[in-house]
């Protein structure tokens, strides 16, 4: 076969595209290499494996920050900054906690405004706590302004989020 996974993943149907760890992957931000495949689409398709590789769906009707970028061929892929939201959003389900601060501290620039555009779109009260929490520990790497996350923090409430399910168990209190 001529295609490789990012080629099928991006062909699954008009809607799919690459997102989450496979992303992270496609920009170079990763350490390993996996034989699964996450694929974001509206359109729900079942999960299937092709030639060791396997395809998994994500069903969602989030339709920013996608782009076609050309890797040989051309496929639809996350942007850096919609990865990482929806990275975050799936700890556990995905990628670890570990995981994802590697595949962020190779990411050498985000775009901050495109950043909290994204989080306006999910709305999710969580999303903006876990999001400030784990880029608040990473600013430094990513070169993040303090005003961007005196943003985060004035999105987020008294409310008590655990960032993962470790830390339901074995967390302290931030």
């Amino acid at each position: 076969i001529f295609a490789n996974k990012f080629k099928i993943a991006s062909s699954i149907n008009k809607d799919s595209y690459l997102s989450h760890y496979s992303a992270f992957e496609v920009y170079g931000f990763t350490n390993q290499v996996y034989n699964v495949v996450y694929v974001s689409s509206s359109i729900h398709f079942n999960d299937f494996e092709f030639e060791g590789i396997k395809y998994i769906c994500v069903k969602t009707n989030k339709k920013f920050g996608v782009k076609e970028i050309e890797y040989n061929y051309k496929i639809k892929v996350t942007d850096i900054e919609r990865t990482i939201i929806d990275s975050i959003h799936y700890i556990d389900k995905i990628s670890s906690l570990e995981e994802i601060i590697n595949n962020i501290k190779m990411v050498k620039k985000i775009n901050e405004e495109k950043l909290l555009m994204y989080l306006k779109k999910y709305n999710i009260q969580s999303l903006y706590q876990k999001v400030g929490f784990i880029l608040f520990y990473l600013k430094d790497y990513l070169n993040l302004k303090e005003d961007f996350l005196s943003i985060l923090k004035t999105n987020i409430n008294k409310s008590v989020r655990y960032l993962n399910d470790e830390s339901k168990a074995e967390g302290e209190y931030i």
